[in-house]
């Protein structure tokens, strides 16, 4: 029978350990864009030759490290567009050692420079992915029929790795080892791969947009008032979002959904300072979040997630249930690559932290009744009747403002005016009122009525029961 040749056997186990890297046709993932990715991939294959009257070893192993690396998969044969963002640093070595029949043969194999990183493709219905990159290719010497060496290479090499379980999309790491024996039994091999990919997070030229009550003016005119009890809203906020184009720039993604949260919210007893005169003793946040406009709802609602079903715009809604609450708005859109991006008040560079209702910095009072009503702080208590040396009339002016339940009806007070509580029936209100006119003018009070058959007024008399911040006497 014919032999034949070393180096032609030998050369034959090498393309056979090179060629388990081939190339892998992806299909072309539209629901998201290519990424870019820092990081790097490693490999290193050894195979031991073992056969009757041959002996040898192989080791190859290859680096690349990607630093902000655009996957070229897609490409076309003849594209000629500048492919450089794609490439990285690396290296790749071969060295080989075999005897057969008493004859030795090495074989030596390095290169240095571009590695390519060739596809990184996502399935997020399998919960899979996929990576292929290569190493640069690698040139060197072997030995020759005639005893000698000739040159060897260029030769390729990389790894693919396929149907990896995905943990975190933005970051892809593992190890794979595989073992196994050469075609024909002539020897062993085992191959062990590594990789650790990072998605850059590049930075968007997007941002979010919170409108309450759709303009600067409709924010600082809302005030907060209650409903008719504890468990039922009162006036109601509509907080619109708009997830636009920086600087006018065309909008390039799309959000998913939108985040809101209220923090710091106010949980005063009651509705007001006087009602109900035995509050639940589980206060609710006096602002919540409408969850279904039609249903009232007795849990916290201090969060909730809006669909976006255009992709930019998102509306919320905001109840009160008392008329001196307050909170703290911050929202969040979620983009479809699941990136957030914080929304601001009304402009670019607007506030994050969004004062509900719009307030200055440090007071529980509404803007809008702090500039009808000369300014007053929280705590301020200083009304002047004349002939009257005692300022003030025992509430302040966030009492005032919070307001009382009357008559069955929700009204603020006035911080400028001394007013006093008559409590009485409905009956007695019209057996009394001229003699609660001449007493007003007599004594340039300001009479409150409180409805004795409603219970707006507890048996200790006191107008604010209800009293917990800003309270005074």
């Amino acid at each position: 029978m014919k032999r034949i040749p070393f180096f032609i056997m030998f050369i034959a186990i090498l393309v056979i350990t090179v060629s388990s890297y081939k190339k892998v046709d992806q299909p072309k993932n539209n629901s998201e864009p290519i990424a870019r990715w820092t990081g790097h991939v490693t490999s290193e294959e050894i195979t031991t030759i073992s056969a009757p009257g041959w002996v040898g070893n192989t080791k190859r192993t290859g680096q690349a490290d990607f630093i902000n690396a655009l996957p070229t998969m897609y490409r076309e044969e003849d594209d000629t567009s500048d492919l450089s963002d794609n490439k990285g640093t690396g290296n790749h070595t071969y060295h080989a050692e075999s005897t057969m029949n008493g004859v030795s043969c090495v074989t030596d194999c390095e290169g240095a420079g571009h590695s390519e990183l060739h596809s990184v493709v996502i399935n997020e219905e399998e919960n899979t992915y996929d990576i292929e990159a290569e190493f640069p290719v690698c040139k060197g010497t072997t030995c020759a029929a005639d005893g000698g060496t000739r040159e060897y290479g260029p030769e390729g090499f990389g790894i693919i790795v396929s149907n990896h379980r995905l943990l975190d999309k933005d970051m892809l790491s593992g190890t794979q080892t595989t073992t196994g024996e050469l075609p024909g039994g002539y020897g062993t091999f085992t191959k062990t791969i590594t990789w650790h990919l990072e998605r850059v997070k590049e930075p968007l030229d997007v941002e979010l947009i919170v409108k309450p009550e759709g303009s600067p003016k409709g924010y600082e005119d809302w005030v907060p008032e209650p409903g008719l009890n504890e468990l039922n809203k009162g006036k109601v906020m509509n907080i619109s979002l708009e997830l636009r184009g920086k600087n006018g720039k065309p909008l390039k993604v799309k959000a998913e959904s939108f985040e809101l949260h209220l923090s710091n919210t106010s949980r005063e007893p009651g509705i007001t300072i006087n009602y109900p005169v035995e509050p639940d003793k589980k206060q609710l946040p006096d602002l919540r979040f409408l969850m279904h406009p039609g249903i009232e709802s007795i849990d916290e609602d201090q969060s909730i997630t809006v669909g976006s079903p255009d992709g930019k715009t998102g509306k919320a809604l905001i109840a009160s249930y008392d008329g001196g609450g307050w909170a703290t708005l911050t929202v969040e859109a979620i983009l479809k690559d699941k990136r957030h991006i914080k929304g601001q008040l009304f402009k670019s560079g607007g506030e994050e932290e969004i004062l509900i209702p719009k307030r200055n910095s440090g007071k529980k009072i509404a803007l809008a009744w702090s500039k009808a009503n000369k300014d007053p702080d929280d705590m301020d208590d200083e009304e002047e009747v004349k002939d009257n040396s005692h300022n003030g009339d025992g509430l302040t002016a966030y009492e005032e403002y919070r307001g009382v339940i009357a008559g069955g009806k929700y009204t603020r007070l006035d911080p400028n005016k001394k007013e006093v509580g008559i409590l009485a029936t409905k009956t007695d209100f019209s057996l009394f009122n001229q003699g609660i006119g001449w007493f007003k003018n007599a004594s340039n009070l300001e009479p409150v009525r409180f409805d004795f058959d409603r219970n707006e007024i507890a048996q200790d008399g006191r107008l604010n029961k209800n009293g917990k911040t800003n309270h005074d006497f």
